[in-house]
């Protein structure tokens, strides 16, 4: 087991690198030990891991534009350097190891690896998106832990919603998060009681949003690419409507 480190660690860009085997091809997967974003390469390169990065990161729909091109460019602007680190040890890289040694063949049915029109760039994209969503508990953390960190370290502020636009409207099973409007822009770090309110009703909200999506993995069969750029629009459409 390897491990990467950007020569300056800042929120994503803080990697722990593996190999492993899959389809009895060799790839690398890079696990942020911080968020749980997962990359796949075929080899240990800047631009490719770059690529990919872009790929999975417009998947992001339930941050802004400005965030996903933020979280990009923490991995973009300063070098690519590896350093190994024995200490680090991510339990996301762990759980996504265990399920790609026990679970190939389920993988495999989620999509058709052999299709001769899924290039290099696509299977790696594929990849990294489906071991980012094994399962739905894994989903919802990854989902609320890339939430809860890119609005710490690149806030946006909120807008009004827009006249012209059309609205589902959808009975809540949650608390409006305004509720704890008072705390924005405070530490509240030492503050145990917010913090569990706050993550319970983040767990609330995305569950409510995994039900609406009505996730299926094994839609994936012809045209994966496409299929998967419809899929991952049509789960963030539905997140969206919980805004």
């Amino acid at each position: 087991m390897e491990n990467i480190l950007q020569e300056k660690i800042t929120p994503f860009n803080n990697w722990q690198l593996t190999k492993f085997t899959f389809d009895k091809e060799n790839y690398y997967l890079f696990v942020e030990i911080d968020s749980g974003i997962t990359i796949v390469t075929k080899k240990i390169d800047k631009d490719e891991f770059q690529d990919t990065l872009n790929d999975v990161t417009n998947s992001f729909e339930y941050i802004t534009p400005q965030q996903r091109e933020a979280i990009f460019n923490t991995n973009s602007d300063s070098g690519f350097h590896l350093d190994y680190q024995p200490s680090i040890n991510s339990p996301i890289t762990k759980y996504v190891m265990d399920y790609v040694k026990n679970s190939s063949q389920d993988l495999n049915q989620k999509v058709d690896f052999n299709d001769k029109s899924i290039d290099a760039q696509d299977k790696a994209a594929i990849l990294s998106i489906i071991l980012m969503n094994l399962s739905r508990d894994h989903m919802m953390r990854t989902i609320e832990t890339i939430a809860f960190k890119t609005n710490q370290a690149f806030p946006i502020k909120t807008k009004h919603p827009r006249t012209n636009a059309k609205y589902q409207n959808l009975s809540p099973k949650f608390i409006d998060p305004n509720h704890w409007e008072k705390y924005v822009n405070q530490d509240i770090s030492k503050n145990s009681k917010v913090i569990a309110e706050i993550k319970k009703n983040n767990e609330k909200i995305i569950d409510q949003y995994l039900k609406n999506a009505q996730m299926d993995f094994n839609e994936f069969t012809a045209n994966p690419r496409e299929q998967l750029k419809d899929f991952v629009a049509n789960c963030n459409n539905k997140l969206n409507t919980f805004s």
